[in-house]
């Protein structure tokens, strides 16, 4: 059972709660039909098993109550602050990168609608800036463990789509207000030398990734011609 915090002393309608709360997680049968929970689907996991367990949202989850439930901007940043700890290079940083990105920041609602990441249109973006490889390059560097991603990739990969979306993309009015956000953005990550040292090393991999290939093409010229 799922033990939950409810502002009332009425037994009977705290164990009324719990059942309810214990399908929604865990389950149900009907007729000897097993109908699957929350923690079957990935969209909670458990952190402590006993007696009384203890639930969060996965960060599937997350991404599910953002696209689902559509949550302002100030529940949203209340669920930013309790879960923190699960996306702490962009939930542990929200309050830096919003002083800086404004609203931009809430853009992380494309990433939850699957969106952008995995349908990148390439005549969409300036020629000028890397989106398009980066995040290509995101995609196939986690492709192999798609189905069964940790935590922590999962959290990594959220983490890069996010800042290489707040550097490089512009809408389509290309403003100058627009221009000065990103260039502050890329130097709040250059003051950050955690989250520096983090994405350059991102960066490299991605570079090295389309020199590797470009040689392949160049190798296979003389091969094709």
């Amino acid at each position: 059972v799922a033990k939950i915090k409810l502002r009332t002393r009425d037994v009977s309608f705290i164990r009324s709660k719990e059942k309810v709360y214990r399908r929604l997680f865990l389950g149900r049968y009907d007729t000897k039909k097993r109908s699957g929970g929350m923690l079957d689907l990935g969209l909670v996991v458990r952190e402590k098993a006993g007696p009384y367990s203890k639930y969060r949202l996965s960060i599937h989850g997350i991404l599910y109550c953002i696209d689902v439930l559509n949550p302002t901007s100030d529940v949203f940043d209340a669920m930013v602050e309790k879960y923190s700890h699960i996306l702490p290079k962009v939930f542990g940083k929200w309050k830096e990168i919003k002083s800086i990105a404004g609203q931009d920041v809430y853009k992380i609602r494309i990433l939850a609608k699957g969106l952008f990441l995995n349908n990148v249109s390439p005549n969409r973006i300036q020629s000028n800036t890397p989106l398009y490889e980066i995040m290509s390059f995101i995609h196939i560097k986690y492709a192999k463990r798609f189905e069964s991603i940790s935590e922590t990739e999962l959290a990594e990969q959220v983490s890069y789509w996010f800042f290489t979306f707040l550097q490089y993309y512009e809408s389509s009015t290309h403003s100058r207000r627009s221009r000065t956000r990103m260039e502050k953005i890329k130097k709040m990550l250059q003051q950050d030398p955690d989250l520096s040292a983090w994405y350059q090393e991102f960066f490299i991999q991605a570079m090295n990734y389309y020199k590797e290939r470009l040689d392949a093409m160049t190798n296979s010229n003389e091969w094709v011609l």
